[in-house]
């Protein structure tokens, strides 16, 4: 039996490269002290390049989606904030784990209920 394909013309369309489009701002810190202050949207698992991480979502003070990518000890912080939750997230800076493995440290505050 002979192969029979169809031709359906796409070779004649014209192509346009995808634009990067989304409205998330992402954060990290830079020193010991840096903060970030906003309302506990989501916590989802990275797509792509990023899959097998966590990234946490806030909406900041600005009022814009802001994307924080996770670690063992920011998403085990995480996973006790509930959604909508105003929280500030401070960085600690790195701490060094009793294996001696070194490691990115985070406060997680949560506003008191006026």
């Amino acid at each position: 039996m002979a192969d029979i394909q169809e031709n359906l013309g796409y070779e004649n369309l014209e192509f346009v490269e995808l634009e990067e489009t989304t409205d998330t701002l992402s954060w990290k810190p830079g020193e010991p002290g840096d903060f970030i202050i906003g309302k506990y949207l989501k916590s989802e698992n990275g797509k792509g390049r990023g899959e097998g991480l966590i990234f946490h979502h806030l909406q900041d003070t600005y009022n814009q989606e802001v994307s924080i990518l996770g670690s063992t000890v920011l998403n085990k912080k995480m996973e006790r904030i509930e959604q909508g939750t105003i929280i500030k997230i401070v960085y600690k800076g790195k701490s060094t784990a009793q294996n001696g493995r070194k490691y990115n440290d985070y406060n997680v505050l949560v506003a008191k209920a006026e």
